[in-house]
């Protein structure tokens, strides 16, 4: 077998002119730094270029000209915010971007090695993908057969489900009413709360003033202030506690084991023991999402690492929508999806503002507040 390892130079150089070249790596981290600098010293052109998530190579990349089309999900700088190579020139014209989500993108090159013209994908349904990539086509799928066996059929798989352990670290005992209480500091001052914001992942750091009984910060619906909390699953350890706007819950509280990148439990409600109730129904299940209001509590179960069902696909599909559908009509949630809007509030890697199980973080000076 021929060798195929050759001086970087060397490779750089079997790259042509408008060639397609794939870029691996997620926006800082495992790039091809190196490779995108010989690209540009080569002075290559009008490249298309395909990544899952873009970075400061691709970023490089169209600063010098060589790219002219780029397919990706996003391109950025995390913390440092937007790639401005990138933004300038799409806002000018000088690429074309073709949106894509990291699914579309795997399954398109998983197409071309199988030698099949497309693979089907049903997540991008009801998404706005769709109002922008024209090429992508919908369709109904009847029947699928695997090895000449029929194994979905209308919709519903036919394939047998089989249980198996389930693997997972949850060590924290359930809480107490007095856990969650946030003691106020005795002075006449403002202090720091997130502001969600809907379909995002950033944040906004604002300024509030909350109120105050009895010695203790309290949620304030009226302004749609509400307490927001973060429980380490792995430990028996102090909640750190904040505060978040825009949920606009109005009564009892949500929580999540799925939260990035640590997936301890957090929280947001009107009062706290209506947190604590959400809380523990997450730590009894060890992962889990919940609402509760007045007498009235759901959770669906997380148990395979706090993050996934054991159970069916359907029935856990219709117990989520069931508790999505609790919180939005029910208690008044003005999000397009609380829980995923809530599962990004403790990634600290975005910014501007968010709460990890030691504190509030701020994403722009990268440090505890």
């Amino acid at each position: 077998m021929k060798d195929k390892i050759m001086a970087l130079e060397e490779a750089v150089g079997l790259i042509k002119d408008g060639d397609l070249i794939g870029i691996g790596g997620l926006s800082f981290w495992r790039k091809a730094a190196a490779t995108t600098r010989e690209i540009i010293r080569q002075k290559k052109k009008d490249l298309g270029v395909l990544s899952f998530v873009g970075g400061f190579c691709e970023d490089q990349l169209i600063g010098a000209g060589c790219a002219n089309r780029v397919r990706t999900s996003f391109i950025g700088m995390e913390l440092f915010g937007l790639a401005p190579n990138h933004r300038r020139a799409v806002e000018s014209g000088q690429i074309k971007v073709y949106e894509e989500t990291e699914a579309t993108i795997a399954l398109g090159l998983k197409a071309i090695y199988l030698k099949v013209p497309f693979l089907p994908l049903r997540g991008i349904l009801e998404t706005d993908i769709l109002k922008v990539r024209k090429d992508l086509k919908e369709f109904n799928v009847v029947q699928t057969y695997i090895d000449g066996k029929l194994v979905a059929e209308k919709g519903k798989s036919l394939i047998i489900g089989h249980s198996s352990e389930t693997l997972n670290n949850f060590n924290c005992a359930e809480k107490n009413i007095s856990d969650f209480r946030f003691q106020a500091s005795g002075f006449k001052e403002d202090i720091y709360a997130i502001e969600a914001l809907d379909g995002q992942l950033i944040t906004n750091k604002v300024l509030c003033n909350p109120v105050s009984k009895d010695g203790s910060y309290e949620s304030d619906t009226a302004n749609d202030l509400l307490k927001i909390v973060v429980v380490n699953r792995y430990k028996n350890a102090p909640v750190a506690k904040s505060f978040i706007k825009n949920f606009g819950i109005k009564k009892g509280a949500i929580a999540s084991s799925v939260a990035h990148d640590s997936h301890n439990i957090v929280a947001v409600g009107v009062d706290d023991e209506s947190i604590m109730d959400a809380v523990n129904l997450v730590i009894k299940e060890k992962g889990g999402v919940s609402a509760v209001h007045d007498d009235r509590k759901k959770v669906l179960g997380l148990p395979v690492a706090g993050l996934m069902s054991n159970e069916v696909g359907y029935k856990v599909a219709a117990a989520y929508t069931a508790i999505d559908k609790m919180v939005k009509e029910e208690m008044g949630s003005t999000l397009a999806a609380p829980f995923m809007t809530l599962s990004f509030m403790a990634l600290l890697v975005i910014p501007h503002l968010k709460l990890s199980d030691m504190g509030l973080f701020d994403g722009d000076a990268f440090r505890f507040v």
